[in-house]
């Protein structure tokens, strides 16, 4: 796993918009994690932003039991 620099808590739920960047970048559309959200919850599952206590940014997915 690849660690990035934690997502300021203001910023966590605005990751998942489409076309939203922390920063700007020549590279990418900023759509990554709005279709990982959207895969996720078509599978009645969510995903979430945490601070990993490295400082790294986590991803948290989860999915109903069957």
């Amino acid at each position: 796993m690849i660690g990035r620099p934690c997502i300021p808590p203001e910023e966590r739920e605005r990751v998942f918009e489409p076309f939203h960047r922390l920063r700007p970048r020549a590279t990418g559309t900023g759509l990554g994690l709005n279709l990982v959200q959207q895969v996720v919850e078509r599978h009645r599952g969510n995903a979430s932003i945490l601070a990993a206590p490295s400082g790294d940014t986590l991803v948290r997915i989860g999915f109903p039991e069957h």
